[in-house]
C-alpha cells in the first residue's frame, strides 16, 4: 500500500505542476495599483532658499504662529548654505527634514497652486488668521522649488 500510496502522490504532484504551470500564460495580472513614482523637490533648494522664505523675514514661522503650531509646525533656523552635498532628504539635519516633509504634506503635486500651502499663503483660506502669508516672489519660488525649475 506504501508504494501505491506514493505513486498517487507522485502524479497528484505532477498534475498540479502541470496545471499550474499551463495556467500562468492566462492569467489576467489585474490593473496596475501602483501609484507613479513622485520625484522629491531638491532637500538643498528647500533648505537653503524655500525654508528661510517660509520661516524668515514675514514668513509663516517668523510672526511665531506655525512656530507653536501642531497642525503645521514649522521651525526657524540658519539656511543651510546652497553648495550642501545633500542628495536625499532624509539626509537633511533638523529641524530642516521636518519641516520639509511637513511642507509636502500641504501640497497637492498634480495642482500646487489648488494645495492648502498655496491657498493658506494667498489668504485665499478663511480659517487662515494670518492673512497673505507669502509675497508673489516667495509663492513664485516655492513653486519652481516643486517643479524642480530654477538653481
Amino acid at each position: 500500500m506504501g508504494a501505491a500510496s506514493n505513486r498517487r502522490r507522485f502524479w497528484a504532484l505532477v498534475f498540479c505542476l502541470v496545471g499550474l504551470g499551463s495556467a500562468c500564460g492566462t492569467v489576467d495580472p489585474g490593473e496596475v495599483t501602483l501609484a507613479r513614482p513622485q520625484r522629491l523637490p531638491d532637500p538643498v533648494r528647500f533648505a537653503s532658499a524655500v525654508h528661510p522664505a517660509l520661516t524668515q523675514d514675514s514668513g509663516c514661522a517668523a510672526t511665531e504662529c506655525h512656530a507653536r503650531s501642531a497642525l503645521f509646525p514649522l521651525h526657524t533656523a540658519d539656511a543651510l548654505p546652497s553648495d550642501s552635498e545633500i542628495a536625499h532628504p532624509l539626509d537633511l539635519p533638523e529641524p530642516f527634514r521636518s519641516d520639509y516633509y511637513t511642507v509636502l504634506s500641504r501640497v497637492n503635486f498634480d495642482n500646487p497652486t489648488a494645495s492648502v500651502l498655496f491657498r493658506w499663503a494667498d489668504g485665499d483660506e478663511a480659517d487662515h488668521p494670518g492673512g497673505d502669508a507669502l509675497d508673489a516672489a516667495s509663492r513664485q519660488m516655492l513653486l519652481d522649488w516643486l517643479a524642480g525649475v530654477g538653481p
